[in-house]
């Protein structure tokens, strides 16, 4: 059986992809099964090499991270005819406001700051 195994971590902030998608994905391979890693952003831009991946695989699992295109990707997959399955971990209805990451689970907003201004995003 092969994997498509997608992680939703990007290497600056790496934690749960490494438990919840790195890990499991070691522990099928041992046992024969085809695993391939995915980084979100290709999966969701549906890159020529994030397409080869899913196509050649059995079950296709998505961490965490299911908002816009990458929805519209797992909806793709599933209507030909792949498992897909949803991996998340946060129980974001918990997360208080003083989180810093209340506001984007709870109002689909974010502030994001570079080197030059101070940004307001809105995903809804």
């Amino acid at each position: 059986m092969n994997f498509a195994l997608v992680f939703a971590d990007k290497p600056q902030e790496w934690n749960t992809s490494q438990f919840r998608i790195v890990t499991p994905g070691k522990a099928l391979a041992k046992i024969k099964h085809g695993v391939s890693l995915i980084p979100i952003q290709l999966f969701q831009e549906g890159t020529k090499e994030s397409e080869e991946v899913c196509q050649n695989a059995d079950i296709i699992v998505v961490e965490r991270n299911l908002i816009g295109d990458v929805i519209t990707r797992m909806v793709y997959w599933l209507v030909r005819g792949k498992v897909v399955v949803a991996n998340y971990d946060d129980n974001y209805e918990e997360i208080e406001e003083t989180n810093i990451a209340h506001s984007y689970w709870h109002n689909g907003t974010a502030v994001v700051t570079n080197d030059k201004n101070e940004q307001q995003l809105s995903l809804f």
